[in-house]
């Protein structure tokens, strides 16, 4: 059975949408009650992403593809929700340090000033370092972290999603 590829974007964004904006509620959550920086949060958004990527597929596979998925298509669609989400995170963190928070971006930038100055930069460096920090860094930096996070979760879950026609079956 061919499936359109419209209906694999159609399917993968609307899983994409999901996971972002959960991911988005977490790190919100997180923010408010002050473990924003903690491994608890790390780990937690790790779980979040291997779920809504795990349970995206196999839902995909079982009501579109009738149940039959192979591994290459388990891992592709794996890794089209995780560039939906990431698209959404970042679109999320352009929008909160342009429009809703600015002067997070300047703690951001004055933290990492006192950092590298306490790690021994030159002040050349620490200029060259804080000149592409910005909302677009962000941005940008986020959609290829979960592209690579969802190509490493992807190559695996797509192992566990995965299922072949049979080859006995005549229909």
């Amino acid at each position: 059975m061919e499936v359109n590829k419209n209906t694999i974007y159609k399917n993968a964004a609307n899983y994409g949408l999901i996971l972002g904006l959960a991911t988005i509620i977490y790190s919100l959550l997180m923010r408010f009650s002050g473990f924003l920086d903690s491994s608890f949060t790390f780990f937690g958004y790790q779980v979040i992403m291997a779920i809504g990527i795990a349970f995206s597929t196999k839902k995909y596979r079982e009501e579109i593809k009738n149940n039959i998925l192979s591994y290459s298509e388990a891992l592709g669609f794996g890794l089209l929700i995780s560039i939906f989400s990431g698209l959404i995170q970042a679109f999320f963190v352009y929008a909160y340090y342009v429009y809703v928070s600015p002067e997070d971006m300047d703690i951001l930038i004055q933290t990492t000033q006192e950092l590298l100055i306490n790690m021994g930069k030159s002040d050349e460096e620490v200029e060259m370092a804080v000149k592409i920090i910005s909302p677009t860094y962000f941005g940008f930096s986020i959609l290829l972290k979960e592209f690579v996070k969802g190509l490493l979760f992807s190559l695996i879950i797509a192992s566990f999603v995965k299922k072949e026609a049979d080859i006995f079956d005549n229909n």
